[in-house]
C-alpha cells in the first residue's frame, strides 16, 4: 500500500531538502520570479492555462475550474511522473505550490500512487517567503566592513570566511560589484525575490550571538535592493575600514577592471555624467579610446573615493574603526581583521 503523502512545516521541509529533491508545481513565471534555491520547476499548469482556470474559478466556480484542470492534465500524467523520476531516482520528492492547495496535493497524490514517497509544504511557497521575511527582521551582530574602492573587501570577505568567520557576500548574491561598473559587462542579476530567498537562507544558518560579517552597502547594489529591515541593521552596525594604499588599489582594480570593453566603460562613464561634469566625462571618454586605462581608473576612484568620503561622514565615530593595511594578501589581512575587531570590541 502506498504511503500517503505527508505534509511538512517549513522548518521540516526546508531541513529535509537537504537531501531530498524540492518540485515546485507552479507555473513557469511564478517560478522565474522567484523559488525556493534548489528547486526543480515542473508546472502542473503553463501560464496561459493558469490563467483560463483562474478566470473559470471567478467566473463558474470551483467544480468548473477543477473540471478544466482535469481535462489539461489528463493526457500530461505520464510526462509529470517521467520528469519527477528525472529529478528524484530515488523516488522521494518533496513538493510544494503556492499555497499548498490543489496544486501539490494532486500532483502528490499522482507520484505517491507511482510508489514515491512524497512529502508537501503547509502554506506553500507563501510560507516559505515568510520565513524568509522574517530572517532579515532577526536581530544579528552584523560587523560591516568597509573602504574606498579597490581595498580588495570582497577578497577579505572570502578569507574571513575560509578562516571560520561568519560572512554573507552580499554583492555575490546580487552578482554585481555596486558601482556603475558592477556588472562588469557580464554579470546577470537575479530578480529580486530570489536575491532574498537566497540571503535569507544564508541568515538563517547565522549564530546571531555571534559577529556576521558583511560588506557596507548602499541599500541598492544594482537594481536589487538590500531588505529594509536588514539595511536598518548594516546601517547601525560597528564599521571596520580597511585602508589601503592608493598604489596597491590601483594595482588590485587594473587586474579587475582593466580588460573591460570600451564600449561598456563609455555607457557606464555616461550614467554618471551628471555627477563627474561634462569636462571630466569627456576626458574619460578620451582616455578610454586612446586605451590610457590607468587614467581612466583614476578618474572613476577619484569620483568614487568622494562619495564614499561623504557617505563615511555621516558615519557614527563611536562606530568607526580603521585598520590600516599594506599588502595585497588578503588572507593576512581577514587574519588581521579578526585579531583587530576582537580588540575593539572587547574594549568598545
Amino acid at each position: 500500500m502506498n504511503k500517503l503523502p505527508e505534509i511538512l512545516g517549513i522548518t521540516d521541509f526546508l531541513s529535509s531538502s537537504a537531501d531530498i529533491p524540492v518540485l515546485d508545481v507552479r507555473t513557469p513565471a511564478e517560478y522565474k520570479k522567484g523559488h525556493i534555491p534548489g528547486a526543480i520547476n515542473i508546472p502542473l499548469f503553463s501560464d496561459e492555462e493558469r490563467i483560463i482556470i483562474g478566470t473559470l474559478y471567478k467566473v463558474n466556480g470551483q467544480q468548473s475550474a477543477v473540471m478544466k484542470g482535469l481535462e489539461l492534465v489528463g493526457p500530461r500524467l505520464n510526462s509529470y511522473v517521467l520528469l519527477a523520476l528525472e529529478a528524484a531516482p530515488s523516488r522521494k520528492v518533496l513538493i510544494h505550490c503556492w499555497r499548498g492547495g490543489m496544486r501539490s496535493a494532486s500532483f502528490a497524490q499522482l507520484l505517491s500512487a507511482c510508489g514515491f514517497e512524497v512529502s508537501t509544504l503547509k502554506g506553500g511557497y507563501k510560507s516559505f517567503r515568510t520565513h524568509i521575511i522574517r530572517q532579515f527582521e532577526r536581530p544579528l551582530t552584523v560587523y560591516a566592513l568597509g573602504g574606498l574602492t579597490g581595498s580588495g573587501k570582497t577578497e577579505i570577505l572570502y578569507e574571513l570566511k575560509k578562516q571560520g568567520e561568519q560572512v554573507v557576500d552580499l554583492e555575490g548574491l546580487a552578482a554585481h560589484l555596486g558601482s556603475a561598473f558592477g556588472s562588469l559587462g557580464h554579470l546577470i542579476q537575479p530578480t529580486q525575490e530570489n536575491f532574498e530567498n537566497r540571503l535569507g537562507l544564508e541568515l538563517s544558518l547565522m549564530d546571531a550571538q555571534k559577529p556576521v560579517w558583511l560588506e557596507d552597502e548602499c541599500i541598492n547594489i544594482g537594481h536589487i535592493a538590500l531588505p529594509q529591515a536588514l539595511w536598518v541593521q548594516l546601517k547601525a552596525a560597528l564599521l571596520f575600514q580597511v585602508i589601503l594604499p592608493d598604489s596597491l588599489r590601483k594595482s588590485h582594480l587594473m587586474g579587475q577592471y582593466g580588460n573591460l570593453n570600451k564600449e561598456f566603460l563609455k555607457e557606464r562613464f555616461l550614467r554618471i555624467q551628471k555627477r563627474l561634469g561634462l569636462e571630466i566625462m569627456n576626458t574619460a571618454i578620451e582616455a578610454i579610446e586612446n586605451d590610457k586605462t590607468l587614467q581612466v581608473l583614476e578618474i572613476a576612484l577619484a569620483y568614487y573615493d568622494k562619495s564614499y568620503t561623504k557617505q563615511l561622514s555621516k558615519k557614527d565615530p563611536l562606530k568607526l574603526f580603521q585598520l590600516k593595511l599594506n599588502s595585497l594578501n588578503f588572507a593576512n589581512s581577514a587574519k588581521l581583521l579578526v585579531e583587530f575587531s576582537s580588540q575593539t570590541t572587547d574594549v568598545h
